[in-house]
Parts: C-alpha cells; structure tokens; sequence
C-alpha cells in the first residue's frame, strides 16, 4: 500500500511539472469498487464495471464530461469486473469481464457513442475475461483472456471496424491472458502475458490495421500485467509480473515506423499500474 501511495505522488509531481497552473479536483463514483476498466473518447471518459467490498459486482458506469465538467452514471448491459476498454473516434468500447458471484464469464461489448450519446450492445466471438483491447484507425480488436473456471486460455482475437460495423476474428501466435495492449499509426500491439500454469510470455503479436496482416516480435522481458499505452509513433509497455514473480521495472519502448526496440526502466518496480499520456508524457501511476 505504501508504495501505491508514493507512485501516486510522484504522478502528483509529474501533472504538476506539466502545467504550473493545473489544478487537482476531486469526485466521488457512484460506488465504492476494483478492477473497473477505463477508457476515453470525445470529450468522455468512462469508468466501467468492476467490483466492491462484497463480491456481487454492480452493473455500473461511471462518465465524465470535460466540457460540461458534470459526472453522470448508468448501467452497463451485466455487471461484470475485468474487462478490457479502449477507443476508436467518437466511440467507447468495454469488452469481455466476469462475474465472480455467478461464475460467469461474458462476450458482451458495451459500445458509447459519444456523438449521439446512446449506449449499444455487440458480442465477442467467445467469452472471455482478463483479456486485452486496443486501437488503431478504424479497427478495435479485442485479443487473448481466460475463462479460468473452465481451465481455459484465449488465442482469439475480435476485430470490429467502426467505418464498416463488421466483425472479424484472428488470433495471437500463443493463447495468454493478462496481456497488454496498444495502438499506434497503423499499428496494434498485444504483449506478454500468461496461461494457466503460471508460464510467462515475452510475445509480441503486431497487427497492420492497413495490412490486415500478423507479425511476431519479442519483449526484453517475459512478464504479464504489464501497462501499455502509446504517443506518436511509440509504444510503451512498463512493468509487471517477471518470471521470478517479482514486479519488473523493464520498459520495453517499440516504434511502430522503424520496427525496432528499445529499453528504459521505471523509477520503481511495480505492476497493474494506471497509464495514460498528456502533453508528451508517458505517465505510469500506482
């Protein structure tokens, strides 16, 4: 715990290095709970899912509204935790997820669209949880996970074009979960991960949104719960889980135009962190 609270405030530092006339707020979600899954489109950010003190997750969403700065809350299609969130244009996408209570684990894909301000409903091909989404372009993919009840790890890969609304499927060179996941350029990555036995990754699986084609490549480091998220040309994935079961400091750095690698280290061993970027900084938080 007391680590989490001195990444947080290094975070505080690094906002604050970024504009001397920022301001911190604060806000109280519509309930008290973990593992929600997050993303943001428009002027939207959205707090999906998740779970609190009891182990019936609720069925809620939590949004934000830059422009108006009011927070306003509903119902996701079934409560679930776990799930993956990402973005593409004016429209939000919340993926996968699990209800523990139930032993249920869900295909459902709760779409925001934040030019009309209505919520839809899409399905993934299996159903799955701990899984991992990312976008580039017109193209939302939502790739790997586990249905651990079942004994079972997810090579499957859900591939949604927003211009065309259709669905496609592909998979990972190897079935993991707990990978991460981002987009840049043309480009979406999927990287380490795990399956069942405790067996960590260091793959790396490149899909061309363009193209429509796979490539493989390699992390430094094989380790799962990492953190992913891009600027530019560049993709970051920090931290994690390593084979040693020690949290990682390895930052594994790849530009999508030059296909090549490279390296750098967290401050701080950590892992399951928060990402995001602002203003050319790549920030990891928690």
């Amino acid at each position: 715990m007391k680590k989490n609270y001195i990444s947080l405030f290094f975070f505080i530092l690094v906002l604050a290095g970024i504009n001397s006339q920022a301001q911190w707020t604060t806000a109280t979600l519509s309930s008290n709970r973990v593992f929600m899954a997050a993303a943001a489109g428009g002027d939207k950010a959205i707090f999906a899912g998740g779970i609190g003190l009891i182990s019936v997750p609720p069925p809620v969403f939590d949004m934000y509204t830059m422009s108006t700065g009011n927070w306003t809350n509903g119902q996701i299609s079934h409560a679930r935790t776990s799930m993956a969130g990402t973005s593409a244009g004016s429209k939000i996408f919340f993926g996968g997820g699990a209800d523990d209570n139930i032993l249920s684990v869900w295909d459902n894909v709760d779409m925001y669209d934040c030019t009309t301000g209505a919520w839809s409903l899409m399905h993934l091909s299996v159903a799955r949880t701990k899984l991992a989404a990312a976008s580039a372009g017109s193209k939302v993919l939502f790739a790997g996970g586990t249905f651990d009840v079942n004994g079972l790890t997810f090579n499957t890969v859900d591939i949604y074009d927003t211009l065309t609304q259709a669905w496609s499927t592909a998979s990972l060179s190897v079935a993991r979960y707990s990978l991460a996941g981002a987009g840049a350029g043309t480009k979406v990555l999927f990287a380490g991960g795990k399956n069942l036995a405790g067996t960590l990754y260091n793959t790396v699986d490149i899909y061309d949104v363009v193209s429509g084609t796979w490539t493989t490549d390699s992390l430094s480091e094989a380790r799962s719960n990492c953190s992913a998220v891009s600027y530019g040309d560049k993709i970051y994935i920090a931290g994690g889980i390593n084979s040693s079961n020690s949290q990682s400091k390895r930052i594994d750095i790849y530009d999508v135009v030059t296909a090549t690698w490279t390296i750098d280290s967290l401050t701080m061993a950590r892992a399951n962190m928060g990402a995001s970027v602002v203003n050319g900084f790549a920030i990891f938080a928690g």
